[in-house]
Order: C-alpha cells, then structure tokens, then sequence
C-alpha cells in the first residue's frame, strides 16, 4: 500500500541518504524549506529528454522508469533514487525520459531557486552536494555506475550490464570525459600519488587557456595561485590539489587566480574530495572542484569598501562634532562662568533681569551643542554606556531643581512623584536617564503655556535579579495629532519645520531619547490627543542592588553661595595647577578658585603643567584635555609615571567633551575625576570639598 505523503518525514528520509549524511539537521531544513514535494500520475512525464532540467527529484514513494529514445532502460523504486542529478550538474540538455509508472511523490530541489535566493550557506549546500555526485561518478573501480541521467551511454551500461570489465572501463572513461568537459565548474582529478590525471575545459579556461604543466609543483607559478590577501602565492604544499592527502580536504576555500593573461584576476572557491574504491578502504585518488566566484566576491569587495567609506565619514563627522563642541563651549564657558560670577555681586534689578535673560539664552545654546555631540556619540559602533550605582530620586530631584523656575515663568506647575517600592539605589546608566528626563521635560515645557506637568518613576515587576521601571512624563500642552506620531522619533523631524514655526530647536531631542532608551534595552511610547497634551512612557529594566549597598538617600545639595570666600581655603587647603590654554578660561577659574582662598598655579599647556609639577608639591591637578604642544592625556600619563606614589595630586580633567568614551580616556590616562565645561562655582565647591576628604 503506497504511504500517505502526510507520513513521510522528509528530514529523516534525506538523513538516510548517504549523499546527505555530510549535512547538519539545520542544514537540511533549510534546504527543505526551498525545496517542494511533486506528485505525479501514472504515465506523466517527469522529465522530458532534450529538454532543460534544473532540478534533482528523490524518490519519496512509487515508481519511475527511465527511457532514451523511447527504449526502457531502468526502473527505479527504492526511497531515496535521484533522478536529474547530472543535468543539472553539468547544465546541458537531458538524454533520458523519466516517467512516473504509478502514482508518484517526489522531494524536489530546484538549483534555480536556491541560486536565486542570495542565501550564501543553501548555495554552498547545493555545491557540496553536486561535489559529493561527481565524487562519486570519477570512483572508477564501482562495478556498477551509478545514476542514470547523464548520458546515452551509461543508460546503455545499466541495461546491458557488461561483464567485460575493460569494455566498462573504456565506457565509463568515456561517460566521465563527456561529464567532465560539459561542466562550468573547474575539474582537476588526481592521482593518488600526487600526479594530475585530468583537468576539465572549464579549468583551462579559468585560468586564461595558458599552457597547464604536468608537474603540479610549477602550478602556483605558471598560472598565478594567490591567497585570499591578493599577494602572497601557494606553495605546492598548501594547494587544495595536495593538501587533502595529508588529510586536509578543503571547503570553499577562496583562490586568487592572476597571471599574464589575466592580470585582473578571478575568485575562485575551491573544494576537495577523496577517491575512493567501492569498498572505501583504499584512497583512489582526489577532485578538486574550483568555481568561479569572482561577481561574488567583487561585491563583497565593494560593500567592504563602501562600510569603510561610511565608518570614515561617520568617524570624520563624529571629530567635526568634537572638535566643534569644544570650540563653542570654550567661549561658552567663559560667558556661563563670568555671568555666575557677576551674579554673586550687588546688583540692582534691572542688571538681574539683563543676567537672566544671559543665563536663560547660554544654557538653551549649551543644552543644543549637547543634544548634537550626544547624538553623535550614540551612533552604531560607539562603545556602550557604562552602568553605575544611583538613585532615581536624586535624578527626579535634580530634574525639578532645574526646571521649576523654567516652568514658572510659563505658568506652569511642575510636580513630582517616585513610587516607595523602588530601591534607593540601583546599577544602570544615570547619565542616559538624566539626559532622557531632561529632554522629554523640556519638551513639555517648550509645548505649554499652562497646567500642570508631571515626571512620575513608578515600579512594573521586582525579582532578585533586577527591576523593571517605568519613567513618565506628561504635560497638558498642545498635543501632537496621530498622523505626525509615526515620525516623532526620527532625528531633525520638526512638526513644524516652517521658517515661522512657533518653536525652536533642531529636532533631535526625541529621537537622543529613543537612542538613548535603546541602548538600554528599553521601550519608548508616547500617547497624545491634539489641544490635551501628551505622556510619554519610557519602560527600562535595572539591576537591583543588595540592600547593604543601597545606602541611604541623600537630600539634593543646599545652595552652596554661603560658602563662598576666603574661609573656604582654609577649611579645605589645597595647592591647585591648572592647565588651560583658553585666557578667558583661565581668567574664570582664577577668580572663582581666589574668591575661595586659594592661589592657583596657573600654565597653558601639557608641557608646562608636567614642568610644573616636578618642581611643586601639587594636592590637585585641573588638566584641560584639549591643548596645544602636548594635551592634558598624555600630560596625565607622564605626571603619574613619574610619581608612582600615593602622595601623586589627583588630576581633574576640565573638557566641554563629555562623551563616555572620552570619560574612559581621561580615567585610563590615571585621571581621578572629570568635570564639564562651563564650570559652575556650586561645581567647583562640591568637588573640591569631595577631593580635599580624599587627600586627607
């Protein structure tokens, strides 16, 4: 009784199959899942002789016959038969009739589709597969050729089953010389001692028709055999055609052919098998298939070329935005500092009013040059933000510390809430979640005119191993209409990007807080209804921290302008060099470090700062990172190779470059802290107090 096709379980019938052994389950599944099952009836035609045919059938269940100019010659019914094989290997016209004697189900492989696909592993599958056939067809001690669909004259053989066996020699001799010149792929068979027997038209043709010598040790020369690099030459012993008698058989392995003739080169993957006898106990001899993969390859070529060309321009624009973010935070910081400084005078209102509107403008122009270098540095192939111990609540609080005031002037009432059930510390990246709030609460902000805001922290799920946190911040604004959501993360994307839009900005605020919620595994949404306002959701997951390491919350940090004066000095004396090369700058930091006591060594480069020091007993170090003649990374490095002792000053980078990679710069460069330009006084303050407890 003929099985149902339901019960055949095609993975299991190919893995019986010897010519499929080679291949892993995940190999073969994927080869069935390009492939089809064909049925056919009584007395259909499953191959037409003369005809094209680009597909190898296996015998699932029934029966077929095999006829060449209409005469019988086999009849094929054992699961697993192959039918079509050699046409389609050799890509030339069939010399037989395959038609089905009952009702018939056959496993379906078509080398058109799977060449089509642009699946790089099924077509090395199929190749394998051919290679294994071919092996097969050149075992010239086999009594009995095996296959049916590769010529007139070994049907003949299958029929007449020759007992002469130097006539079957002679025959199959001539079967394989037919098979082998008809294939595109490059043939070389050899001998078992080493010796070439046969090379095929197609590997003449490879490389270039020149004369092919007869002594394989000449081949590497003579016809141009390069490795992958494109510049070194085989040896006669690293040759796909030697190797594999040391029993170092080849799979794909890539070849360079340039000579004379072909001074431009082709790619060819070469691929090894043994010859063996009937019985597999004696090596035969060894083929060589070599296929031209020089399109392939080319492609390859270019699109390497291509990432290279995006990676440089990418890296090229990256140090343009450094280099830029420098250049404008340096006048930046001068500006900041001076008006911090003018605001601990006495003034009379109108002055404040003219100092606040400095202020407001500096800091928009500062968060901007931010928001552009962050989105630089969160570009693919930028190294990973670096996880820390913080609170939430510090961050909440520092939130609202900035932005009330803002929120304020506008009418607005901004509040706050963070849920009990979430740990006081945690490990994530407390910067990335800085920047997120802030930029999301800006928004808020800038797309308001009244109501309440509200930037809410609240615990989804706690295990052992971590939490998952879901930051909020929802404003009673304007809106935003549904049609102009599914762009609202794209980077410049303005829902008015007209030259009298109601509000400034460059459109990347949004899409800093997708990239920065990505890079930390998480989930931003947004939910909106036009002239209501709008919340948005960021979900994250964090690492919990054991209670013992949690600590207890600190309160925000009081203002700090009680503490200004002399009396600071001597509450925390230290001996301060600075390096900075900007005189505006170093005019800043001057004033703010003499208004508190001290009286700072001030130099203009790297070079100075290291002279410097071998001559001063330095408690603190403010090393500008960018300088001329020598930078404050390399200045570090030299300062702590030369004292390697404990009573070394610590080195406090100054850089308006505040990327985590340069953050992993300056701390590898023996750098104890850094602190961002422009420098606030309250700053300042707090890390000297933190320092002046470190060196004490």
């Amino acid at each position: 009784m003929k099985p149902l096709l339901a019960d055949i379980d095609i993975l299991s019938v190919l893995k019986k199959a010897q010519l499929f052994s080679q291949f892993s389950d995940d190999q073969l599944k994927q080869l069935i899942s390009f492939s089809s099952i064909d049925s056919f009836d009584a007395g259909q035609t499953i191959i037409e002789q003369g005809k094209k045919n680009d597909k190898i059938f296996i015998l699932l269940n029934g029966h077929v016959s095999i006829y060449t100019d209409d005469e019988f010659i086999i009849n094929l019914n054992r699961q697993g038969d192959l039918v079509g094989e050699i046409s389609v290997i050799t890509k030339q016209l069939t010399s037989a009739k395959v038609m089905a004697d009952n009702a018939v189900d056959l496993f379906t492989i078509s080398s058109d589709n799977i060449n089509q696909s642009g699946q790089v592993e099924l077509k090395s599958t199929l190749y394998k597969l051919f290679l294994d056939i071919l092996t097969e067809k050149l075992t010239m001690t086999t009594k009995q050729v095996i296959g049916y669909q590769a010529t007139t004259e070994e049907l003949i053989v299958k029929k007449q089953e020759l007992a002469d066996s130097e006539d079957v020699i002679q025959l199959k001799e001539a079967i394989l010389q037919q098979v082998l010149s008809s294939m595109s792929d490059g043939i070389v068979v050899m001998e078992k001692k080493g010796q070439v027997l046969h090379v095929n038209l197609a590997f003449k043709e490879m490389v270039g028709n020149i004369e092919i010598p007869d002594d394989i040790n000449c081949w590497p020369q003579a016809l141009g055999f390069y490795r992958s690099d494109e510049k070194t030459h085989y040896t006669t012993e690293d040759l796909p055609m030697t190797t594999i008698f040391n029993g170092k058989p080849v799979d794909s392995e890539e070849i360079l052919i340039k000579n004379q003739i072909i001074p431009e080169g082709i790619w060819l993957q070469a691929s090894s098998r043994m010859l063996q006898s009937e019985k597999n106990d004696e090596q035969q001899g060894a083929v060589v298939v070599l296929r031209d993969f020089t399109k392939k390859k080319l492609e390859e070529k270019a699109l390497i070329k291509a990432k290279e060309n995006a990676e440089a321009t990418a890296k090229a624009k990256s140090d343009f935005l450094s280099v830029m973010s420098h250049e404008l935070r340096t006048p930046l910081n001068g500006i900041m500092g001076m008006t911090d400084l003018v605001y601990r005078t006495d003034l009379n209102e109108e002055q404040k009013e003219y100092l606040d509107t400095i202020k407001t403008n500096s800091e928009n122009l500062l968060n901007l040059i931010r928001n552009i270098l962050d989105f630089s540095n969160l570009e693919p192939g930028k190294p990973d933000m670096i996880e820390e111990l913080f609170s939430v609540q510090e961050c909440i609080d520092e939130i609202m510390a900035i932005y009330t005031l803002p929120a304020e002037k506008k009418g607005i009432q901004l509040k706050s809430s963070v849920s009990s059930q979430i740990p006081v510390k945690m490990n994530g990246n407390r910067r990335g979640i800085m920047k997120i709030l802030r930029n999301l609460t800006e928004n808020a902000i800038k797309f308001s005119n009244s109501g309440e805001i509200s930037v809410t922290a609240t615990l989804k799920f706690q295990n052992e191993a971590h939490i998952e946190m879901l930051l909020a911040v929802e404003d009673m604004g304007i809106g935003i209409a549904e049609e102009n959501l599914v762009n609202l993360f794209q980077p410049f994307s303005q829902l008015d990007s007209s030259s009298s839009r109601s509000f400034e900005g460059v459109g990347i605020g949004l899409s800093l807080c997708k990239k920065y919620t990505e890079k930390m595994n998480g989930e931003i949404r947004v939910k909106s209804e036009v002239g209501k306002g709008s919340k948005f959701e960021v979900m994250l997951s964090m690492r919990t921290t054991p209670p013992e390491k949690q600590g207890t919350k600190v309160a925000p940090e009081a203002n700090q302008s009680s503490k200004l004066g002399k009396q600071f000095s001597q509450k925390h004396p230290l001996n301060i060099l600075v390096a900075e090369d900007n005189a505006l700058n170093q005019k800043l930091i001057q004033k703010i470090l003499e208004k508190l006591g001290y009286t700072p060594h001030m130099v203009s480069n790297g070079r100075e700062a290291v002279e410097a020091n071998r001559f001063n007993d330095f408690d603190l170090i403010f090393m500008d990172v960018q300088m001329p003649g020598m930078d404050g990374i390399e200045a570090s490095r030299i300062i702590n190779k030369e004292i390697n002792s404990p009573e070394k000053p610590k080195i406090i980078a100054l850089t308006a470059n505040v990327s985590e990679e340069v953050r992993e710069t300056c701390l590898a460069a023996g750098m104890s802290d850094y602190t961002t330009k422009p420098l606030k006084i309250n700053q300042l303050v707090t890390l000297l107090e933190k320092l002046h407890f470190q060196t004490h």
